[in-house]
């Protein structure tokens, strides 16, 4: 059975056993392994106490009924020990069952079994074009439907939600096997007897950072909302006449030179009645965002799957192992959980920009032990050394991409970078006089990985009733820092864009 991210494939095999065969020497491994081979040893007390009341119950029971596989009551009362346990647990057909729950998606890889594309999706839409009806084969593009609204109460200036980007990755995996082998079926005096292990291993391993963007716009449009053209004043004063059958306007406004010329322009009455802002100025700035331990706010805004939460770390390193084995078998059951293997290196890292700094980890190498340092009669001072881990010179990265008409900044496509949270402004106009819109596509976040080497020194002093400490540092060594710049694209299963209608 395909789910939408693992495969879960259950095979079920039947042997059939030949009668006596377990008790055949040389038999071939394959075999062997689903025997229980003869051997020299003592019967566990938990099955001479499981044999004596099953003798206890074949001497309730009638002497002609059949217990299993064409032996009755009576033929058993007369078996021993080990015929009994052979005849248990050797004379019955096996059946083997493996359940394994495999992932089938790989980080980076294609898979090469021919499985069903379960990504794709019907999209809702308000087009009435039939490509609403094509399903999976619909390529456009949906866009946000604005109802009318009263021109005179909605603002042509706005201020947009807060949106949110994840980038970075996140691989989580978890596989599972069960392994069951039915050793015999169950009678009305027996149990069904079976052997039965179990075993899951998770692992994940990420480095993500969300950002949030914070917009606003302003018209720029030449005319102000409500507010009629001279020419169109005039024509709302005039009285109409008729002459030779056609309607014609009398115009009774005395219009200035400056009335007459903007009346002289060609314009447009609709434009004049809507709200649309065909020209406007974006201001926009953005800023890391650290999630808490339920990925709020930023996992759920960006549609991150809940079992890559991870309890809102930025940095995943973990790993989870553990197994189960369980048996039904003449003696007391066995139902045992293996130790579990809990490793967890994750971390918060609350995410930077600019010329901010976050310190990850420093290893001290104690001057004790390395012998720098010196001892005298009244105290001592030595140096230790060090290496810092830092995030540095955080950068906020996507592009603003005008379609349907739009330019922004006179272009398609605006890359914007944000290299502190100060606010950027652009302008985005619409060429066919329609609202203004754009899409911020293709974010990223990048960052220097630096090793910066450190150095501090602990100063004591000793006069048996007196004692001074002191530590000098930490002092960093930038001439020897090493910096390694790292960019994290669009983190995979998040929102990918936003769309700004104005």
């Amino acid at each position: 059975m395909q789910l939408k991210d693992r495969l879960i494939i259950d095979r079920t095999m039947n042997v059939s056993m030949k009668k006596g065969v377990c008790k055949r020497a040389q038999l071939p491994d394959s075999v062997k392994e689903l025997c229980f081979m003869s051997k020299q040893g003592v019967i566990p007390q938990e099955t001479k106490t499981y044999l004596r009341d099953f003798r206890n119950k074949l001497a309730r029971s009638k002497a002609n009924q059949v217990v299993k596989n064409g032996l009755m009551v009576k033929q058993l009362r007369q078996m021993n020990d080990d015929q009994l346990l052979e005849v248990l647990l050797n004379s019955d057909d096996r059946k083997i069952k493996l359940v394994s729950v495999l992932p089938t998606k790989v980080y980076k890889k294609k898979m090469k079994q021919n499985l069903w594309n379960v990504n794709k999706q019907f999209v809702n839409s308000t087009a009435t074009s039939t490509s609403q009806y094509q399903g999976l084969k619909a390529s456009y593009t949906p866009f946000q439907y604005v109802g009318k609204s009263d021109k005179k109460k909605q603002s042509r200036n706005k201020v947009f939600a807060k949106k949110y980007f994840l980038t970075g990755f996140t691989i989580g995996r978890e596989m599972t096997d069960t392994f069951e082998l039915e050793i015999a079926k169950s009678t009305f005096l027996t149990d069904r007897y079976y052997l039965e292990f179990s075993y899951v291993i998770r692992a994940g391993f990420g480095l993500r950072f969300p950002f949030s963007v914070s917009a606003s716009s302003k018209a720029l449009n030449n005319r102000v909302l409500g507010e009629a053209t001279v020419g169109e004043q005039a024509q709302a004063t005039s009285k109409p006449t008729r002459g030779k059958g056609r309607s014609r306007y009398y115009q009774k406004a005395t219009l200035n030179q400056g009335s007459l010329a903007l009346a002289g322009k060609k314009t447009n009455k609709s434009s004049s009645t809507s709200n649309k802002v065909s020209y406007a100025e974006v201001s926009m700035s953005v800023a890391p965002v650290d999630v808490d331990s339920k990925g709020r706010p930023a996992y759920q805004a960006v549609g991150l799957p809940q079992n890559k939460y991870f309890k809102g770390k930025e940095f995943v390193l973990e790993l989870y192992a553990t197994c189960h084995f369980k048996a039904s078998i003449p003696g007391k059951d066995i139902n045992k959980d293996c130790p579990v293997v809990d490793e967890n290196r994750s971390q918060d890292i609350n995410p930077i920009i600019g010329n901010e700094k976050r310190n990850l980890a420093t290893l001290w190498i104690n001057g004790s032990a390395t012998g720098l340092g010196v001892n005298v009669w009244a105290g001592s001072v030595t140096v230790d050394l060090g290496i810092e881990a830092n995030l540095t010179n955080g950068r906020i990265g996507f592009n603003a991409f005008g379609f349907n008409d739009n330019l922004i900044n006179n272009k398609q496509t605006q890359p914007l970078l944000f290299r502190d949270r100060n606010i950027k402004k652009f302008k985005v106009r619409n060429k066919k006089n329609n609202n203004a819109l754009f899409q911020l596509n293709s974010p990223s976040y990048g960052f220097d990985f630096e090793l910066l080497p450190v150095v501090r020194a602990k100063l004591k002093l000793d006069l048996g009733i007196k004692s001074f400490n002191k530590t000098l540092g930490p002092y960093s060594i930038d001439a020897l820092s090493l910096s390694v710049g790292l960019n994290l694209n669009h983190h995979q299963g998040t929102v990918k864009s936003h769309l700004y209608t104005l």
